[in-house]
């Protein structure tokens, strides 16, 4: 099973990469909060872009899997992904 995740700014230069697959075995339940893990787990750097160390508000990325938004309330564990699903994880833009 494959998971893709695409990163939008500020985070993506954090870990240095635009996009992510992650693989788990064949049949593996995998959720959203299962892919934040990982992805914290495989590069150190992730976890402290993604709390918003470096921002002036605490966790201020939205998620959505596809085109879905993901409510943060939800979590844990979140939504449960099928294969070739992707994960955004975007700042939110604010102004017009």
């Amino acid at each position: 099973m494959q998971v893709q995740v695409k990163l939008g700014e500020p985070l993506w230069r954090a870990i240095g990469r635009r996009r992510v697959t992650l693989t788990w075995p064949d049949g593996a339940e995998v959720t959203v909060v299962d892919v934040l893990a990982r992805l914290a787990a495989e590069d150190p750097a992730f976890e402290a872009a993604y709390s918003g160390e470096s921002l002036s508000s605490p966790a201020p990325y939205r998620l959505f899997v596809d085109s879905i938004p993901v409510e943060t309330a939800c979590l844990p564990p979140g939504p449960v992904l099928v294969d070739g699903q992707t994960l955004f994880i975007l700042l939110p833009a604010i102004g017009g």
